[in-house]
């Protein structure tokens, strides 16, 4: 459009050129020849203006139509991406604003004066610890207050040896931090399930709820101990080391060492034990002294014991009395 304003411009200033040479023209001061060169000038200055018409009706037709299209593509383009900006910014303000309602939820006022211990948890499949970045979810037990009168002690149970506890049996207590004072539980609770075998093979286990009587203000929870669950108490019983007896076909028998320092195979009764020491019912008397390793002599029960000195004989105990 600037080109044909241009031209015109210069059409007019050619043509007004020409009327003053034809002026003195006719007046004899410019030769022909100056004024044709002048008309000649003008028709140049025509055609630039054609020219320039030409190439302005081509931009409106084709450039300006081209122009808008890729204008308006960018406008639409950058229209989505204000959109998208948008939207991330409801969004970031949405997580800004349950930000600032986690961190006031994270003010937690304990209800009464204690001791805070953190809610881990160990006994499922995938341990529970509550740590810096940990991520909490909704109700989720965070920290506890215990009742320092109230404690308990968490321990587990062989399911070869569930079938002879029961709830309220005594336990004696040893904590690790001071192994010289035991002190005095009860059986409170066994879990119906076992926990979950942590790979092939393992022991099955069952969780079990202590309850600790008369603790020391020095028990703290978190605290490691080693319990022993009493199932039975026999007072004033004969018991013989549990390694000393065999069991053949239903019946218990014991090697028991004669005066002439041999072995007798004797047939006994037994009753329940400790893992340490049987109790025999029928077949032994307070004094005897069994083999520790009756299996070595199960062939021969009457073979000598070697003098000192020559090959070892098995080892003997004498029975005890009482025991644990």
């Amino acid at each position: 459009e600037a080109d044909l304003l241009t031209a015109k411009s210069l059409v007019k200033s050619h043509a007004d050129t020409l009327e003053h040479l034809q002026k003195m023209y006719r007046k004899g001061f410019v030769s022909r020849l100056q004024l044709e060169t002048q008309r000649e000038n003008v028709e140049i200055a025509n055609k630039s203006v054609r020219v320039a018409q030409i190439k302005l009706e081509a931009l409106l037709k084709f450039t300006r139509a081209k122009s808008i299209a890729a204008f308006k593509a960018d406008i639409a383009k950058q229209q989505a991406v204000l959109t998208a900006a948008e939207r991330k910014l409801d969004l970031s303000r949405q997580k800004l604003s349950d930000l600032t309602q986690q961190k006031a939820n994270c003010r937690i006022l304990a209800p009464k004066a204690g001791q805070v211990v953190y809610a881990n948890d160990y006994e499922r499949r995938e341990n529970v610890v509550i740590e810096e970045g940990a991520e909490i979810r909704q109700r989720q037990v965070v920290l506890r207050l215990p009742d320092p009168t109230q404690m308990r002690i968490a321990a587990k149970i062989n399911d070869s040896k569930l079938n002879r506890v029961d709830v309220g049996n005594t336990v004696r207590i040893v904590l690790d931090i001071d192994p010289d004072l035991p002190l005095e539980g009860e059986l409170a609770e066994v879990n119906p399930f076992p926990f979950p075998r942590r790979w092939h093979g393992a022991p099955i286990e069952y969780g079990a709820k202590i309850r600790v009587k008369n603790p020391p203000k020095s028990l703290r929870p978190g605290q490691r101990a080693k319990v022993h669950i009493f199932v039975d108490s026999q007072p004033d019983v004969l018991q013989a080391p549990i390694q000393s007896v065999v069991e053949r076909d239903g019946k218990y028998y014991c090697l028991v060492k004669r005066d002439d320092r041999t072995w007798q195979l004797r047939e006994v009764e037994v009753g329940s034990n400790n893992d340490s020491f049987v109790v025999v019912e029928k077949g032994l008397a307070v004094g005897d002294q069994v083999a520790l390793n009756p299996e070595l002599l199960w062939e021969d029960s009457t073979r000598d014991i070697p003098e000192p000195g020559k090959d070892a004989a098995p080892e003997a105990a004498d029975v005890a009395r009482t025991g644990p």
